[in-house]
């Protein structure tokens, strides 16, 4: 049986997924591996007019859909259904033997993937969660801007065929969550994540930069309101003797959230880890990840406490951070009032959670183990049934019968325009066609194939 790993997410992207998928790779030799890939990306794209750059996007659209959809009868493992596309996605569930998906968010029931509304009073929103029909007004869906309906429509169907999945889970109180959504009877395994940049943190020199004036209060985290970047902008104000950095540009914060009242002693940087966040982490006095949603294992988290240790979080109660003992975290609220309070007294009394937040999630990580990912997995004969009927090889041929008559109009359009383009970009933009070409060869194959077996 043939095995393939499918994510919509490309290699070159940044991100926890990117990472977590570079580690996994040398456990997956034999998986056949599928992944989304932006061809302009590859053709320097400020450079092309847009209408080609649309056309490129298009016959690779049709070639990336194409090959999906030839996958049948095999084995799977999914990762991101959301950039894999709904459609395709539940395709790929009907159509083989046996279906492995690893969650990485709460996109299996809530459609902005990160279960947190600002009107919910600072709690991790659960409505969805076994009903689908009580999404809320304000939500819409991300991190794809599919139809709302759709999306719903999406996860109803989703939840039907989840008894043919076998779910990979990073923690406890995901395979809950994941549990009451889709049935006790749900087939899951919890497997942890880890990823490279986690390894070898022992051999950094973790003291850089003490020479240099470093803020007291460090948040790591994203632009969202989920993550808890508006949190952090309110508890800054009850703490003004104290200097806040937020590693975002504010610019993508207020065109997210409109006005908003932004205290004096916080610090706006578009910074990276690389650029100067991770030597913020380690020098400051407290590092900040108060995610609001139901989080999973977050690089953020992670990070922090192994180049720091002492974090504070928001207290969820399905959070992965509702996992670790006590006196490991400094634990947050809704409470402005207290949680503030609560990091007065941390800071003046030079209280360190280091050690033994460092400990235990470094036990917690080592516990991963990819290879349970892997592994073969037995399942009934009546889950395995063939999938060989001619009716079915047809539809396969005519599907790229079609989309090959497709790739082949939008490349000879886009040749023609290339005399209209500049010498300089001409050879990228010929570079680009003949991987194009080699794609459709391959479905040209798969057509005579399918057709044979017809015949």
């Amino acid at each position: 049986m043939r095995k393939f790993l499918i994510t919509g997410i490309p290699p070159y992207s940044s991100g926890g997924t990117v990472q977590l998928l570079q580690y996994l790779h040398p456990f997956s030799e034999n998986y056949e591996i599928v992944c989304e890939k932006e061809w302009s990306y590859n053709l320097g794209h400020r450079h092309l007019p847009q209408n080609i750059i649309a056309k490129f996007k298009d016959a690779h659209n049709v070639i990336y859909n194409q090959q999906l959809d030839g996958i049948r009868d095999s084995e799977i493992i999914l990762f991101h259904p959301q950039t894999i596309g709904f459609d395709i996605f539940l395709k790929l569930i009907e159509n083989n033997k046996i279906v492995k998906i690893y969650i990485l968010d709460n996109s299996f029931f809530c459609i902005k993937s990160y279960n947190y509304k600002r009107s919910s009073d600072l709690n991790e929103c659960l409505d969805c969660l076994n009903n689908l029909d009580n999404c809320h007004a304000e939500c819409v869906p991300f991190p794809i801007k599919y139809n709302k309906a759709d999306n719903i429509k999406y996860l109803k169907r989703f939840k039907e065929l989840s008894n043919k999945i076998i779910f990979y889970v990073q923690n406890e109180k995901n395979a809950v969550l994941l549990k009451k959504h889709f049935g006790n009877n749900t087939k899951y395994k919890i497997v942890g994540m880890k990823t490279n940049e986690f390894d070898n943190i022992y051999n950094e020199n973790l003291n850089i930069g003490n020479k240099v004036e470093h803020p007291d209060i460090v948040y790591h985290g994203w632009h969202k309101a989920a993550k808890g970047v508006l949190y952090v902008l309110e508890l800054a104000k009850y703490l003004k003797d104290y200097s806040f950095l937020i590693p975002c540009n504010k610019g993508a914060v207020i065109n997210n959230y409109g006005k908003i009242d932004i205290p004096n002693n916080v610090e706006f940087k578009h910074i990276t880890w690389e650029t100067g966040l991770k030597e913020n982490v380690i020098n400051c006095k407290l590092v900040l990840c108060p995610s609001l949603w139901t989080a999973t294992i977050e690089g953020a988290l992670v990070k922090s406490i192994l180049y720091n240790g002492n974090v504070a979080v928001y207290n969820t109660k399905y959070g992965f951070q509702s996992e670790f003992p006590e006196n490991c975290l400094l634990r947050l609220n809704d409470d402005y009032d207290d949680s503030s309070n609560k990091i007065k007294h941390f800071i003046k009394n030079n209280h360190t959670y280091s050690i033994k937040s460092k400990e235990w999630i470094i036990k917690y990580l080592n516990e991963f183990d990819p290879k349970i990912i892997f592994n073969d997995v037995n399942m009934n004969t009546a889950e395995l049934k063939e999938n060989n009927s001619i009716s079915n090889k047809i539809d396969i041929y005519q599907s790229c019968e079609r989309n090959f008559k497709i790739i082949k109009e939008l490349l000879d359009i886009t040749e023609k325009e290339i005399n209209s383009l500049s010498h300089r970009i001409v050879r990228k933009v010929k570079n680009i066609c003949k991987k194009m070409l080699k794609s459709e060869s391959l479905i040209k194959k798969i057509i005579l194939y399918f057709y044979k077996s017809k015949k």
